[in-house]
């Protein structure tokens, strides 16, 4: 005579499994808000130097987890324009006075060249578009959003890349 296992043995092996399996489908799972940054441990990604002063760092996470960190905002946004798979990433800048990370849509960036920040880019980054005014009228400078500093250097970037000829031939 064959005799089978009581049906809620079945069930407990699957709640038993699911349990065993969830946290490690979890684990998996990119971290949500911007990238660490340790000011005078952690590297810039595109100049390898020290990143020593937040209020000018720049982050970014892919969807699949991978970090990009930089020591300067402008930096970080020229390596945006050039790869594209930055485009549909979170991107983190820090507060200038509160040193607070601020998703990059949604600060408002004063650019100066009385701005000393470590790859003389002049960017500096602030959360409301009030202290981004007074800290503009402070340096001298102007203020934009994000889509304008990436426009602004795109601009920039494809202009020095590919000067325009001047000279005629006939």
């Amino acid at each position: 005579m064959k005799t089978h296992p009581p049906r809620h043995h079945a069930s407990l092996s699957l709640v038993l499994l699911a349990v065993a399996v969830i946290p490690g489908a979890c684990a998996n799972q990119p971290a949500a808000g911007p990238p660490q940054i340790i000011e005078g441990r952690s590297l810039c990604t595109e100049c390898h130097m020290t990143i020593d002063d937040i209020r000018f760092a720049a982050a970014y996470r892919l969807a699949d987890g991978t970090e990009r960190v930089f020591d300067d905002i402008g930096e970080m946004a020229t390596h945006s324009i050039t790869e594209p798979e930055v485009q549909t990433t979170s991107i983190w800048v820090f507060d200038y006075s509160t040193r607070e990370p601020i998703p990059a849509t949604k600060a408002w960036f004063v650019h100066s060249q009385n701005l000393v920040s470590p790859m003389a880019s002049g960017f500096a980054a602030h959360s409301s578009l009030t202290a981004a005014r007074k800290a503009a009228t402070t340096h001298e400078a102007t203020v934009m959003n994000w889509t304008d500093l990436i426009d602004q250097l795109a601009a920039h970037t494809s202009t020095a890349h590919h000067p325009k000829n001047t000279e005629t031939r006939k």
